[in-house]
């Protein structure tokens, strides 16, 4: 019984990194477009936008990948447990 309620937590885990990281994404997305746009012909303010954006989109990897793995040991963990 402990095995699936494991199991359970790391299926949830797992959608739960990949439902994040997809609005993430969109939310940093649509303010890159914003701040890129506003930012006009300034090359600076543009390439600010774009790092910023960068910086955004690796940390949603990051977030993603540690709720991945850690979803993946749960569902190893359960296994072991039936």
């Amino acid at each position: 019984m402990i095995g699936f309620g494991i199991d359970l937590v790391g299926i949830t885990m797992i959608a739960f990194g990949n439902l994040d990281a997809l609005n993430g994404t969109d939310n940093a997305t649509e303010t890159y477009n914003y701040e890129h746009s506003a930012a006009g012909s300034s090359i600076e303010r543009q390439i600010k936008a774009t790092r910023k954006y960068e910086k955004e989109l690796d940390e949603i990897d990051e977030r993603r990948d540690i709720l991945t793995i850690s979803g993946g040991v749960c569902l190893l963990g359960g296994g072991v447990l039936h």
